[in-house]
């Protein structure tokens, strides 16, 4: 059964937006996935994540969009990229091991791993401008808050406190979940985010 998604969010459609100069947008880890991991294509991404945001960034980067990170996308960013790279090892493995033998064992695919990480986040951050500030209490709280008022992750309720605290509503990203922050305008070429905000009336043409 599908997820049932309760958009809050606006929500446009980058596969037909002009980015503006006017706009500020902080950008999802995913999109920095599919950007600036060098190894991306090779665990089959849909057409949109290796084409159309990496497109939609440069557009907007001509268009002097004022682009912003999170420095939680590098814990997100790092994790998923040492996924990545374990996944590749053990399809081509004979025998299978644990990811943290994968991490302690293998030194030069640790060097490898902590080398692509440290390319994808040079790129990341020759983008951007950060959006991060203070992580106390404070700022704790306020990413409980956006838990329990919408449906994301952790790592999401911490990008949205810092696109908040920043003073931005605008987030790119592939990640439904998203749109169902109210307040947010979520740029995406997610079909389930851009068909369940048409339903609502939330789809914004610009």
């Amino acid at each position: 059964m599908p997820a049932l998604l309760d958009v809050r969010a606006a929500v446009v459609d980058i596969r037909t937006d002009t980015p503006k100069s006017a706009d500020t947008v902080l950008i999802d880890t995913n999109v920095w996935f599919w950007l600036a991991y060098t190894k991306a294509s090779i665990n089959p991404p849909k057409y949109n994540q290796i084409t159309t945001y990496p497109r939609y960034v440069q557009h907007a980067l001509r268009a002097k969009v004022k682009l912003l990170r999170s420095g939680f996308s590098f814990a997100e960013l790092a994790h998923i990229i040492e996924r990545a790279e374990y996944d590749q090892f053990s399809i081509g493995s004979k025998h299978k091991i644990s990811k943290k033998e994968f991490r302690h064992n293998h030194p030069s695919l640790r060097a490898s791993v902590a080398n692509e990480i440290e390319a994808a986040w040079r790129q990341v951050t020759a983008m951007t401008s950060s959006a991060d500030v203070q992580f106390d209490d404070q700022f704790v709280t306020m990413s409980l808050g956006w838990l329990k008022q919408s449906e994301i992750d952790g790592y999401d309720s911490c990008i949205a406190t810092c696109a908040t605290n920043a003073g931005v509503t605008g987030v790119l990203t592939d990640d439904s979940d998203f749109a169902t922050i109210h307040g947010l305008t979520v740029f995406t070429a997610n079909n389930v985010a851009i068909q369940a905000a048409a339903v609502k009336g939330l789809l914004v043409t610009r």
